[in-house]
């Protein structure tokens, strides 16, 4: 896969070389900012400060993860993001 197969709202990809487990729990457990998007789903974003992969065809430094799910049994995943893309001008980001 390419950068260019990210592009046309194609999903984001990350690198070969990412521990993607590793990265997207980090982002989970210290994020730097937090969305309490809806009762039962959280957002977190984190800067990594290196490439971990590629959103529309830019580079991604950022670590995007998303909890959902009853009070019993939660997931959690993510994707790479670049600094521009819409989601992270949302409305609902706090500090942490």
């Amino acid at each position: 896969m390419l950068r260019d197969h990210t592009r046309g709202g194609n999903p984001a990809l990350y690198l070969p070389t990412v521990d993607i487990q590793r990265l997207e729990t980090d982002t989970a457990q210290k994020p730097e900012r937090l969305c309490l998007a809806k009762p039962m789903k959280r957002e977190y974003l984190r800067d990594v400060g290196t490439v971990i992969g590629w959103d529309d065809g830019h580079d991604a430094t950022l670590s995007f993860v998303e909890c959902a799910g009853g009070t019993v049994t939660r997931a959690f995943h993510g994707r790479p993001m670049h600094a521009l893309n819409k989601k992270t001008s949302k409305a609902g980001w706090t500090l942490c």
